[in-house]
């Protein structure tokens, strides 16, 4: 088994024009009516608990 730190492998994909970036999993939304929307669907849930929503978070790009 070969072990290599996390430094000496950005330089070895570097050199090899490969970027060593982290995977992010959270993206602050871009709506600026997020917060209204979010508002409106708690709204909705309180007064109708046996509603069901179904949305993509982020519109395709397709």
């Amino acid at each position: 088994m070969i072990r290599i730190g996390r430094e000496a492998l950005r330089c070895l994909l570097a050199r090899r024009g490969v970027t060593f970036q982290r995977k992010t999993t959270w993206k602050e939304p871009t709506d600026p009516d997020c917060d209204a929307k979010f508002d409106r669907i708690e709204q909705v849930l309180d007064h109708f608990p046996d509603r069901t929503f179904a949305f993509d978070e982020w519109p395709s790009p397709y």
